[in-house]
């Protein structure tokens, strides 16, 4: 936003004082009534040229400009005018003032550039920052409203012209009288006030430049949080697009097949078209259970032991087809629990692993899970004895980035987010996970991947969002 609500304070009393509603103030703008009178707001610039506009448009230039000149800086809504008032003793030095200090405050988009000609004369120059709407009634009521600036001190009203250039304005301030007669004790007076109140001015602008720190860094936030969504649905549409593509084309081909002749079709074709239809689900399925497990509260007690034979009873069916022993093993008691979500914990970390696993072993092997405890962390141990991880899998595993799938050992499929999932909520239970992978083709005999996982025995109460 470019220009501080402090401004409106003279077109409200304008209109008031005309018998105008001034709630109307606000039409054909994007404002609320209620936020324009808040002071303390802003609104952008074409905005306020638009009301600037309206006030001129209703009550007539002549009405709008005498009545900002008595209004416009005694207004009790302009109090960071009157608290400078009182600091300064020369009638010029409060249009230095302005356009030094209230100026930036009040609008971003316009620069007051002061010069003194002589004791006098005083020159302001106007410039509107290239993009935005010229306004002659902005300058218009600004000339009006500097005549009353020596007022605010006991000074008669200076005279104002303007001058219209191509690239900027020009406002020319003849002051009538430039020196005062003061009593001293009025004068200590005026004085202190004026440390006072400058010193007040100095803290509402530091604390708008704090508060507009503050929402800096909340948009610079929300701006790498979007940066991160756009980065992963980017990466989900290629995974989606990859895995995807495979069993499409065998689908495809084995239904052309079908199409040409029935005697043709084997009842392998019928098997390659079940298991291509079954991986396009899985890519379906997977998806969709990790956008409902980033809605899930982690706040349940996880018995292991009760997740390790749910997990196991799931993937009975694929640990058969390769013929794979699941061994479990654990010197946990009764006692020793994780605090998460139980059902995301079996199918969005435990599954994941153990599917990773099953996909990646070789048939008649073995997947060992072990847990174990030194008091306050429990660890949770996932290893296979299979292909091992390639090099730049790890790498997008630990900087959770989706990798493209790889076919395992039988051709299975995925949509490649499983460990990336996994690790998304191992983090969210502040978890923690370390990987050793040994791949087949450098250690022939000794192969395979393990993941170990670590959880505190008393984690906090999580909200994910």
């Amino acid at each position: 936003m470019e220009v501080s609500n402090v401004t409106l304070a003279a077109y409200i009393d304008t209109l008031k004082e005309f018998g105008h509603d001034p709630s109307l103030l606000v039409s054909g703008t994007d404002l609320s009534w209620d936020d324009a009178k808040n002071a303390k707001k802003k609104h952008n610039w074409e905005d306020f040229v638009t009301m600037t506009d309206y006030v001129f448009d209703t009550v007539g230039e002549e009405k709008a400009l005498g009545s900002i000149n008595k209004t416009g800086v005694l207004n009790e809504e302009l109090s960071t005018i009157r608290k400078m008032t009182a600091a300064v003793i020369r009638p010029e030095n409060i249009y230095w003032f302005f356009c030094n200090f209230i100026c930036k405050y009040m609008y971003k988009n316009v620069k007051f550039e002061y010069k003194k000609l002589d004791r006098e004369n005083v020159q302001i120059k106007v410039t509107i920052n290239e993009g935005f709407s010229k306004s002659q009634n902005f300058i218009k009521a600004y000339a009006t409203a500097f005549e009353g600036f020596p007022a605010c001190i006991g000074y008669p009203d200076a005279v104002a012209t303007v001058e219209n250039l191509e690239e900027h304005s020009v406002i020319n301030l003849k002051l009538t009288k430039t020196t005062m007669s003061w009593n001293p004790f009025k004068l200590m007076k005026r004085y202190l006030i004026g440390v006072v109140s400058t010193s007040k001015l100095l803290n509402e602008i530091e604390e708008k430049r704090y508060e507009q720190e503050i929402l800096n860094s909340q948009l610079e936030s929300a701006n790498q949080k979007l940066l991160e969504s756009k980065k992963l649905n980017d990466t989900l549409i290629r995974a989606i697009m990859h895995d995807i593509n495979n069993p499409l084309t065998l689908v495809r081909l084995k239904t052309e097949k079908l199409k040409k002749s029935k005697d043709l079709f084997s009842t392998k074709d019928v098997d390659i078209l079940n298991r291509a239809t079954n991986n396009m689900n899985n890519v379906i399925q997977n998806l969709r259970q990790f956008h409902i497990a980033q809605q899930s509260r982690q706040d349940e007690t996880i018995d292991l032991e009760e997740a390790f034979t749910e997990v196991q009873s799931v993937f009975n069916y694929h640990l058969e087809e390769k013929n794979l022993t699941l061994e479990i093993t654990s010197t946990l008691t009764e006692n020793d629990k994780i605090l998460g979500n139980k059902s995301i914990f079996i199918t969005s970390i435990l599954s994941n692993f153990i599917s990773n696993a099953i996909k990646f072993s070789f048939e008649d092997s073995a997947i060992r899970i072990h847990t174990e405890t030194d008091g306050k962390n429990i660890t949770i141990s996932i290893k296979d004895t299979g292909t091992g991880m390639q090099e730049d899998s790890l790498e997008n595993f630990f900087s959770e980035s989706i990798s493209e799938s790889i076919q395992g050992t039988q051709g299975e499929v995925g949509l490649g987010v499983g460990l990336t999932q996994a690790l998304f909520f191992i983090k969210e239970m502040k978890g923690k996970v370390q990987v050793i992978s040994k791949r087949l083709t450098e250690h022939p005999h000794d192969h395979g991947t393990e993941f170990i996982l670590s959880f505190s025995t008393q984690p906090p109460v999580l909200l994910i969002q």
